[in-house]
């Protein structure tokens, strides 16, 4: 038998591989550089006092990850895998933050979830933070903005 060495035969120009091939990590970097892209991070402003949450605004960042299924006024509920315990959660912060409470507040302000999200068929797990828009006036009762706040979205690996 004749046998032909891989070196001898020419194969015509062969495509350069791509050094940044989709790996675990690359996308984990590209999630967390969207992440902070706009300065803001993954952010929904929501409405706390309706039901559902309804979507007020959303940073780019937070278009990016949820993708086009989530767009201003849909409920976070619908991308929340414990709806029920995100709400108690929010409840329980809320009013730590608007009591003044900010030992309470700052030690509680983490709530762990699966969301819904675009890319892919599997839930994503975050972490959730809450900030506030509006702050208690001085002369008394809390404006308007108290049913007002962010929910910051941290991605979890592992």
């Amino acid at each position: 038998q004749e046998r032909h060495d891989v070196l001898d035969h020419d194969c015509g120009t062969l495509p350069v591989l791509s050094r940044n091939r989709p790996t675990v990590a690359n996308q984990r970097a590209r999630l967390q550089q969207t992440a902070s892209s706009d300065g803001n991070g993954i952010v929904a402003t929501v409405a706390t006092d309706q039901p559902g949450f309804p979507i007020l605004d959303m940073t780019v960042s937070c278009r990016l990850f949820f993708g086009p299924s989530m767009t201003i006024g849909s409920q976070l509920d619908d991308y929340l895998e414990h709806a029920d315990l995100f709400g108690r959660w929010v409840q329980q912060v809320s009013a730590h933050h608007w009591d003044g409470m900010t030992e309470e507040f700052q030690t509680q302000n983490s709530f762990v979830t699966k969301l819904k999200v675009h890319e892919s068929p599997k839930l994503r797990s975050v972490t959730c933070r809450l900030s506030f828009v509006g702050e208690q006036d001085s002369q008394g009762p809390v404006q308007d903005s108290e049913f007002i706040a962010h929910v910051h979205f941290t991605p979890r690996f592992g």
